[in-house]
């Protein structure tokens, strides 16, 4: 799957890139993402129909899933935002403007918000006297124009459009199938549409939406400062001062998780505390973290490999067919095989239900083991990022990939993946739905869970392509308000014409 995926987006490597473009997602970590939804769904489907005790070892694989969420999340946010603020803190440059300029750039009524645009961010601000006196106009323009206030607000625009516009189209569906007596809590009529557009309940299922929403608009931002007061060190000069703000950074961000997993309330299902955001933020620091050591170690692989690439090669050394040669070209050879086992039994075995399939004595205590190992998702995630710096490093030699001939399951599971958010939000109207069409006997069948899947992908098909490729990408951020004020001013010109031309 991931052969074809290179092949097909071979050709455009070699075109100029984009400025800002996201590079194409991990297809690898895709998969598991696919694969923890579905995890997540099987898990409520069971609680659904009461089988708990039957598929322990899956029930808990499910809540398993919901911290490797987390940790994902914290993970690509930290990459992509470590390398948004490194090119833009590297690009830019203060040029002085003249006051005619300055006023006409203030005076812009253009109307369209471009984040993109680097040139405002190189301007300096001139006080209508010529004198550098402040004044809180001139304040409040300067932030506009500042660097730093450009990225966290790209960041906060892009975020609030893949956020809000189908979390709300989603509530549209569960407002629209609820009834009562339902066992969905999220499914519930009394729920109200100010409690919903007020952010007041998160109720069932999308209580992990209320955690992801504080880590976005409250943690990241902050983390964006971070990073960018130690990428304008290093561009400063002052590298021994950069290595202490990364490390201190990082060092941060293990103190906050280990912090919040020995003092937080052991209670594994935190959406029954009034506060629960601090029990489950370990993921999300370990994900980060995860982020900071892979950029490094492609830094310093694309470094190394950039000097190889200068120095003459020497003669190729002859193999060793000794035993310790042997042993040691196999653990070469397999050393991603190695770890990859290694880590992904250990992550299997966190789970209390792996042997036997039964309750543990304490159902609070190994509940919480998702939580507080949760750094082994975090490692997991670092191994299998076939962009980063540690899969470079485990393929020293890699000349291309290997080919995996995507099968159709293959292809299934990966646009799950694609559209694991919408489905993750709308999944409980398919077996809901399904419990009122069907007869009681049927919700303990496999084709009861099997059809509750296939509606849920579905129904998460539908609500992803309307509220996120529509509504957001092609409405609001799209080109159809662009097209729309280009025939206006067409028309306008046009109206212009004509008054001249008219005697």
């Amino acid at each position: 799957m991931e052969t074809k995926q290179l092949t097909k987006e071979a050709p455009r490597q070699t075109a100029k890139p984009q400025a800002g473009k996201r590079p194409a997602f991990c297809l690898r970590l895709n998969t598991f993402r696919a694969l923890s939804c579905l995890s997540v769904i099987f898990t409520h489907i069971v609680s659904f129909s009461g089988l708990i005790d039957e598929f322990q070892t899956f029930h808990f694989a499910g809540h398993q899933a919901v911290y490797f969420f987390f940790n994902l999340s914290g993970y690509l946010l930290s990459l992509s935002l470590i390398k948004e603020v490194k090119r833009r803190v590297s690009a830019h440059k203060k040029v002085p403007v003249s006051d005619d300029e300055e006023k006409r750039l203030v005076s812009n009524q253009s109307g369209q918000l471009e984040l993109d645009n680097e040139q405002p961010t190189g301007y300096q601000t001139v006080s209508p006297q010529g004198q550098g006196g402040f004044s809180l106009i001139g304040g409040i323009k300067q932030i506009q124009k500042s660097l730093l206030a450009c990225i966290i607000g790209k960041y906060l625009w892009n975020r609030t459009w893949k956020t809000f516009p189908m979390y709300f189209g989603a509530w549209l569906i569960l407002k629209g199938v609820s009834h009562p007596g339902t066992k969905v809590e999220s499914l519930d009529p009394n729920i109200t549409w100010g409690q919903i557009f007020g952010l007041k309940v998160f109720p069932g299922h999308l209580w992990t939406m209320r955690i992801d929403m504080i880590f976005y608009f409250y943690v990241v931002p902050v983390y964006v400062c971070l990073l960018y007061a130690a990428f304008k060190l290093q561009k400063a000069g002052f590298k021994l001062l950069s290595k202490i703000a990364f490390g201190g950074i990082v060092a941060g961000l293990l103190a906050t998780a280990i912090y919040n997993m020995v003092s937080a309330d052991k209670v594994f299902h935190p959406f029954a505390l009034e506060d629960y955001f601090f029990p489950c933020l370990p993921p999300f620091c370990f994900g980060m973290i995860a982020g900071l050591i892979n950029f490094a170690l492609e830094k310093r692989i694309t470094a190394r490999q950039a000097a190889n690439a200068q120095e003459p090669r020497e003669a190729i050394e002859e193999q060793d067919d000794s035993l310790v040669g042997k042993v040691k070209s196999f653990f070469t050879r397999n050393l991603y095989s190695i770890i990859f086992t290694a880590v992904f039994l250990r992550i299997v075995f966190l789970n209390p239900g792996i042997i036997g399939n039964t309750h543990a004595k304490s159902p609070i205590a190994p509940l919480q083991v998702a939580n507080l190992h949760s750094y082994w998702y975090g490692i997991f995630i670092l191994i299998n990022d076939t962009r980063g710096g540690f899969w470079k490093y485990m393929h020293p030699v890699e000349a291309k990939p290997t080919a995996l001939h995507p099968s159709a399951l293959h292809k299934v599971v990966y646009y799950f993946g694609l559209w694991s958010y919408a489905i993750y939000l709308t999944h409980p109207v398919s077996y809901d739905t399904l419990k009122r069409l069907l007869p009681a006997k049927s919700f303990h069948t496999v084709e009861f869970w099997t059809g509750s899947i296939i509606l849920a992908f579905g129904l998460g098909i539908i609500v992803d392509y309307v509220f996120d490729k529509f509504l957001t990408d092609k409405i609001i951020q799209g080109k159809i308000f662009k097209n729309l004020g280009k025939v206006i001013a067409k028309k306008q010109r046009e109206q212009e014409a004509a008054k001249v031309s008219t005697p």
